[in-house]
Parts: structure tokens; sequence; C-alpha cells
């Protein structure tokens, strides 16, 4: 099995741990490929620190580069990410942007 794997911004990781534990993504990643339940120590043990800083915005744009770039795979939107320019959809005539 190749390996498979997830690029996410986060600001506090615990926080970002504790959200991927309860649902999402990563969560049906392992019970669907490894046949158990994610817990935290699979995450700690299988997360790794990319890029670190203090610009949001700059990460935000390293976060969405990296993702383009490497296309991982648990990184599948089950919605579109409207937060992207490149993912709005184009404004209809006479509509006023927000």
């Amino acid at each position: 099995m190749a390996l498979q794997r997830y690029i996410g911004f986060t600001t506090i990781l615990s926080k970002r741990i504790t959200a991927h534990l309860q649902d999402g993504a990563i969560c049906r990643h392992y019970v669907s490929e490894h046949g158990i339940l994610l817990k935290r120590k699979h995450m700690k043990q299988n997360t790794g620190i990319v890029e670190k800083g203090n610009d949001i915005r700059r990460l935000k744009i390293t976060e969405a580069t990296l993702i383009y770039l490497k296309k991982p795979t648990i990184n599948i939107q089950q919605q579109p990410e409207v937060s992207l320019p490149s993912k709005r959809q184009p404004l209809s005539r006479g509509q006023a942007a927000s």
C-alpha cells in the first residue's frame, strides 16, 4: 500500500488532533484502510510539521500549494473549499462582492 498523506494548516496542533479524532477523512481512512479506530497515539506517531511561522496568510498559502503539488489522497474535500480564490464561483451580473 502506498503512503497516504494529509496536509493541513493549524495554529494549535493539539486542538487539530482532537478535531481529527472526532470525525473526518483521517478517521475514516484509519477505519477503512487499517481496520482500527483512530487514537491520539496514532496521530502523534504519524504527524510531522512541514512549515512553522507566525504569518497565518503565508501558512494558508503554503498549505494550499502543498496540497496542489502533492495531491494527498486524504485531503479530498467533501464540500468545496470556497476560501480559496480558485474555488470560488464567479459573480453573476449585478451581484455585489461580499
